[in-house]
């Protein structure tokens, strides 16, 4: 299992990566984008562990001008809710904030490692010639334009395309709704966005992601 850490504090990124390579971790710890840039277009990893204030380029850039299609996790002080939020949005899946145990990190590396082998994330789903979801991000793109979901009409719509032309029982969509009318809500607002048609209401059973010719 190979783990690419991008920190530039070389005492912190030193600890990281020898307590990682005791727990079987083969550990490339590089200081700056740049390197990490070039690295991954020559090699394969498992996971990014990536800081955010980093020398010329922040992690967050980094993230959000690269396609890095492995599981990506943020290490860092920053930790305003405006922080987290870019983080989760610019693609990453977990997000720890500094100081944290050594052994809290390796949990997370474990949960994110095991959620991620249990189905490969899509970069995007093409759901016609004017509409994309970027589940990766949060985002659909409609005629050219990148629309952010709220985390509720994201899970919502991803359940819907995950089930595409099946009918998801409202019981399942409730556990992120949390009410039913709430869950028309968040229908209502992503018929909106998507294409006319394309979420459609089984009465009193649930609701269907109508598959586009």
């Amino acid at each position: 299992m190979r783990i690419l850490l991008v920190e530039d504090d070389r005492e912190l990124g030193e600890t990281i990566a020898k307590y990682l390579s005791r727990e079987g971790y083969e550990v490339v710890h590089l200081f700056d984008t740049l390197s990490a840039r070039e690295i991954l277009e020559r090699e394969q990893f498992d996971l990014l562990l990536l800081d955010v204030k980093l020398p010329k380029e922040s992690g967050f850039s980094f993230m959000e001008r690269e396609e890095i299609s492995i599981p990506t996790i943020y290490i860092t002080s920053l930790n305003s809710i405006d922080d987290i939020e870019r983080g989760f949005r610019s693609g990453a899946i977990e997000y720890i904030k500094k100081p944290f145990s050594l052994k809290e990190l390796h949990l997370r590396i474990q949960a994110a490692l095991k959620f991620h082998r249990g189905g490969e994330i899509q970069k995007k789903i093409v759901i016609d010639g004017n509409h994309t979801f970027l589940p990766d991000q949060g985002a659909l793109i409609r005629d050219g334009q990148k629309i952010y979901l709220s985390p509720k009409r994201e899970e919502l719509l991803k359940l819907l395309l995950k089930e595409r032309g099946r009918v998801v029982p409202n019981g399942e969509l409730l556990e992120v709704a949390g009410s039913m009318s709430a869950l028309r809500t968040y229908i209502k607002e992503l018929r909106r966005l998507l294409p006319p048609g394309s979420i459609e209401t089984v009465k009193e059973v649930g609701y269907r992601f109508v598959p586009r010719d």
